[in-house]
């Protein structure tokens, strides 16, 4: 009877697009970590993983272990309400909240020249518009 010795071998996981797929799999640990090491630099990879099974000879079932589970936050961070210091006293950063109509701040205004330049145009489109139906009839 001869004796077998447990093989081992290495799977490297990349996530992309919210799902786990395998990217490679090796003999050598080292070349899976470095494999890994330069998929988790990739813009489409959000996370990597690096997972040992060793098949035992006689048994149903490979002992697997996780060697690195790296991920990045694919959702962005929760934004928190800014402070800003008037003088002595902090004031919080709020949107004017009103019931049916929205309300623009003064902060949130837009300069009185866009409004001038935004008009102007409307008033050449009006005009080229009656031109162009003038001279179709």
């Amino acid at each position: 009877m001869t004796a077998q010795t447990p093989t081992a071998h290495f799977e490297l996981y990349a996530l992309r697009r919210k799902r786990w797929l395998m990217d490679a799999c090796f003999a050598d640990e080292a070349e899976a970590l470095d494999a890994a090491s330069r998929l988790r630099l990739a813009c489409d990879v959000q996370g990597v993983r690096v997972v040992r099974e060793i098949d035992l000879p006689g048994a149903s079932a490979s002992v697997t272990t996780v060697l690195v589970d790296s991920t990045r936050s694919i959702d962005p961070l929760p934004s928190r309400d800014v402070a800003l210091t008037t003088g002595d006293r902090a004031a919080r950063v709020q949107p004017a909240r009103t019931e049916g109509a929205r309300t623009v701040t003064a902060d949130a205004a837009v300069p009185r020249s866009t409004w001038l330049v935004f008009g102007a145009g409307l008033a050449l489109a009006v005009a080229c518009t009656a031109v162009a139906m003038v001279s179709l009839t």
